[in-house]
């Protein structure tokens, strides 16, 4: 009686898999393949005008996005900004990039500094609700999923 192997059906079977897999993986963590440090990426600038309607200003509506850029005009002061996301009920995230070196946050006045030159605020966790709310000040220009990266 002839003995039919069935070891190629299995290696076939498991390479599928672990295709499949693979797949899944990139497509689950696509903004992130791509993802690079703000410095690389192409930006708002804050001297663009904000845009007249709130919902054109607020480019984040999946609940699933980690953190969020929020993109202040030149004219809005850092504690201004502060006062929205508070007012948003949103939390500030003193880094702008993930798993950071140190426990210990940047200083208010580095912070300061680094938003006069960015104009861009950082919230992880972001409550869409809260979103839409800040999307309606006049000093929001944009709000954009912003893209974990680790820092350097």
């Amino acid at each position: 009686m002839s003995r039919c192997s069935l070891a190629p059906f299995w290696r076939y079977l498991r390479l599928v898999g672990l295709l499949s897999g693979a797949l899944l993986l990139l497509a689950s963590c696509g903004q992130h393949v791509t993802a690079g440090p703000p410095s690389v990426q192409a930006e708002r600038t804050p001297a663009q005008a904000p845009a007249k309607n709130p919902s054109q200003r607020n480019h984040v509506d999946d609940p699933s996005i980690l953190s969020v850029s929020v993109t202040f005009t030149t004219s809005t002061s850092y504690d201004q900004a502060a006062a929205l996301l508070k007012a948003a009920r949103e939390n500030l995230y003193p880094w702008n990039c993930d798993d950071p070196r140190t426990p210990t946050a940047p200083t208010v006045a580095q912070q300061r500094a680094a938003f006069v030159s960015t104009h861009l605020l950082v919230i992880f966790y972001p409550d869409l609700p809260g979103l839409d709310t800040l999307a309606t000040s006049p000093q929001v220009v944009s709000i954009d999923p912003h893209p974990l990266y680790m820092c350097p």
